[in-house]
């Protein structure tokens, strides 16, 4: 069969939090027509296979793994065709984030392969040189939202200035649908902006963020797209003794809203359109905290903060409280607190000072059946012989908490529920745990030279994590 396959690959040098961006082509160097697998086709029939620099196989990706690590529906082994004429060529690109896990830090050679047993196509591209890096990572941004379908976003800071954006689903977080550095450099302080509406016509608003970074007084803000930095832009200057807070919010026609620390325990929030920086309102928290937490939706802004245990309150967007809570915890202290739109809830852990072992996981729902329900407090007796320094949590849909809690002796633990804690990793002094709960229960953190990964946790006899494929 007179067929030639070419591969590029857009990226030879890449960290190991994006994927391969490749190009291909495949031409008929034949006088018949030839039926062939599809350029999206997403069955086996394109792989490819990555090899150690030695030349032995080290990776094989597809379609077929892209569907497992993207998404919990059944897999479709369906072969999709398409008639190639004489002389004709296909041009395409891929970015293979979505194919598998990013590569570990080294070299590689990468190689493209088609095969169709049913219609005698095996044809293989010429090997190319790639090589992963690590940066480090010293900072890490993470959003889920679900303005069409349920995903997390993620913001990866390195040592030297760069910043990747990654977006995958959030009910099978393996794989993304990109991943990519920034076209511009990473500043102290960069957030995404958390989309504050539902609208399933169109998945374009998925794919849609503000990128927003404050630096020498002024701050930026850039639209990306998939990945890609599209036209829109803005700056503006800082109002005096302001600064930003690592929130920010968009409406479904792109208008951008920020969060703005004028004092202590107080927030601003600023609408930001082609006029520049307006305020909205000015909320001071009972007691000055400086530990608070943001989030919002369409009708209000939810604030969560410690005041002798958790307090929550709503405000509509002229700052008028709507609705105020709080759940005492005596003798805890707050040591983190997140707010997932989507749950449409605070995450807060709180434990008893720096060296206590009485912890408690605490959810406060925004729109609870009654305020009996809107707190949920879950005591945690943590055996560990470390202070802790990292910890994740969230429910599945039985309402159990899974946790991450990395310790000062390098050490990174799971516990699901009255389970005993899963010793997962140790030897590094930040890890960065995050756990998804949207479907079946993922733990991802960070790990020298292999980048940030999630694995699904099997919750059967022996829990373990299992890898994908």
């Amino acid at each position: 069969m007179s067929l030639r396959l070419d591969l590029s690959v857009e990226n030879p040098r890449l960290s190991v939090y994006e994927g391969l961006r490749v190009g291909l082509a495949l031409e008929n160097l034949g006088q018949a027509a030839q039926e062939l697998p599809e350029p999206d086709d997403e069955s086996g029939s394109l792989s490819f296979l990555i090899y150690r620099e030695d030349g032995t196989p080290f990776l094989a990706m597809n379609g077929l793994t892209s569907q497992a690590m993207t998404s919990t529906a059944r897999i479709d082994r369906r072969v999709a065709r398409e008639v190639l004429k004489p002389g004709g060529r296909w041009n395409w690109r891929a970015d293979l984030s979505g194919w598998h896990y990013p590569l570990p830090a080294g070299r590689y050679l990468v190689e493209a392969l088609l095969e169709d047993p049913a219609a005698g196509v095996h044809v293989r591209s010429p090997r190319l040189p790639v090589e992963a890096v690590d940066p480090g990572l010293t900072g890490l941004s993470v959003l889920r939202a679900n303005p069409v379908i349920d995903g997390l976003s993620f913001l990866f800071h390195a040592v030297e200035g760069t910043a990747w954006i990654r977006q995958c689903n959030a009910t099978r977080p393996l794989a993304a649908w990109y991943s990519r550095a920034l076209p511009f450099p990473s500043v102290p302080i960069q957030v995404l902006s958390q989309p504050l509406f539902f609208r399933p016509e169109s998945f374009d608003p998925f794919f849609r963020h503000w990128v927003v970074g404050s630096r020498d007084g002024r701050l930026e803000a850039r639209m990306i797209e998939s990945g890609e930095p599209a036209p829109t832009d803005m700056q503006a200057t800082l109002p005096p003794g302001r600064a930003l807070l690592p929130w920010a919010f968009h409406a479904f026609d792109g208008t951008l809203y920020v969060a703005l620390s004028p004092a202590l325990g107080a927030f601003e929030i600023h609408v930001w359109d082609a006029d520049g920086l307006r305020l909205l309102f000015r909320h001071d928290l009972p007691g000055r905290p400086a530990f608070f937490c943001l989030g919002a939706d369409e009708n209000a802004v939810h604030t969560a903060y410690e005041d002798g245990g958790l307090a929550c309150v709503s405000l509509d967007w002229a700052g008028r409280i709507l609705v105020r809570r709080r759940q005492p915890l005596r003798g805890l202290k707050a040591q983190w607190i997140e707010f997932d739109a989507v749950d449409g809830a605070f995450f807060a852990f709180f434990r008893d000072g720096d060296h206590g072992k009485t912890c408690a996981c605490v959810e406060a729902d925004l729109d609870p059946q009654g305020d009996a329900d809107a707190f949920t407090v879950r005591p945690l007796d943590l055996c560990l012989r470390g202070d802790v320094r990292e910890v994740h949590f969230r429910r599945d849909k039985r309402r159990r908490p899974h946790v991450l809690i990395a310790t000062a002796g390098g050490r990174l633990y799971y516990k699901c529920a009255a389970k005993a804690l899963m010793r997962l990793a140790d030897g590094q002094t930040a890890w960065y745990p995050r756990v998804s709960s949207a479907g079946r229960t993922h733990v991802g953190f960070y790990r020298k030279d292999m980048g940030f990964r999630f694995r699904e946790v099997n919750q059967g006899r022996g829990r373990r994590l299992k890898d994908p494929g």
